[in-house]
């Protein structure tokens, strides 16, 4: 009675973990499946390329191209020991006199990299009353969350003024028209900071910008445009650009 009792018992134990084994078998083929699938879905947050930011946003290099020789001189000579990468000025935002000129150039940065991902870049040079020229900072615009304030005033921080500009960056028909057309501030493209793939394209636009009132004041602006597919654009945000958090004051001559 004892031995057939403990060889039902042996034979239950080894029920039980021929149960256990296919349990965990089909918790294992679950986890797999599960696994598998979310390898499938992409963050929309998540870069899944070269240039691209935050929110699906990606770099454009879309810009007018005004640099004068000189000013380009003065800028390659201020970064003539600067090692890392490429810096490509594309225009010179704004200027504040000192003892000499101190320069706000708006640049491609290029990382000497394989494989690199280009960004912009507000490059401060101090160009001293005898032509030396010095390189005071270096910051990157991230054109996913481009720094902004509320109010203008007449100068910038420290003196800093606009450089204003003849004639801007042609984007497209529809885009160059709702600029146009804006209400309140005459503005003038100057570079494609970013763009962003919805259904249609948003645009991230600097721009110089003066008030249209009896004592017009300049200033550089962050514009947001939506271009629809139906071939038609709207504005749907008109920041003032913080260019004090640009720009490097703590050096100025």
């Amino acid at each position: 009675m004892t031995a057939r009792l403990f060889r039902r018992l042996g034979h239950a134990e080894k029920t039980m973990k021929k149960f256990i084994k296919i349990i965990s078998l089909i918790l294992a083929i679950s986890l797999a499946a599960v696994a598998f699938a979310s390898c499938g879905k992409t963050d929309v947050d998540e870069p899944d390329g070269p240039g691209t930011m935050t929110g699906g946003w990606s770099f454009s290099d879309k810009s007018v191209n005004d640099i004068t020789a000189d000013e380009k001189a003065i800028l390659e000579k201020a970064m003539e020991e600067l090692t890392g990468a490429d810096y490509v000025a594309k225009s010179v935002i704004a200027t504040q006199v000192v003892a000499g000129t101190n320069y706000a150039f708006l640049c491609v940065t290029t990382p000497v990299v394989p494989n690199p991902v280009p960004y912009w870049t507000i490059v401060t040079v101090y160009k001293d009353l005898g032509g030396n020229a010095e390189l005071l900072g270096i910051e990157q615009i991230d054109g996913s969350n481009v720094k902004t304030v509320d109010n203008i005033s007449e100068e910038m921080a420290g003196g800093w003024s606009v450089r204003e500009k003849d004639s801007g960056l042609s984007i497209s028909k529809a885009v160059d028209d709702a600029i146009a057309n804006h209400v309140g501030v005459s503005l003038v493209p100057v570079a494609v900071l970013a763009t962003q793939l919805v259904a249609g394209t948003n645009y991230r636009i600097l721009a110089t910008g003066t008030l249209v009132t009896a004592n017009p004041i300049s200033s550089l602006y962050v514009v947001d445009v939506y271009a629809a597919l139906d071939g038609t654009a709207q504005i749907t945000s008109v920041s003032v650009f913080d260019l004090a958090s640009y720009i490097n004051t703590s050096l100025t001559k």
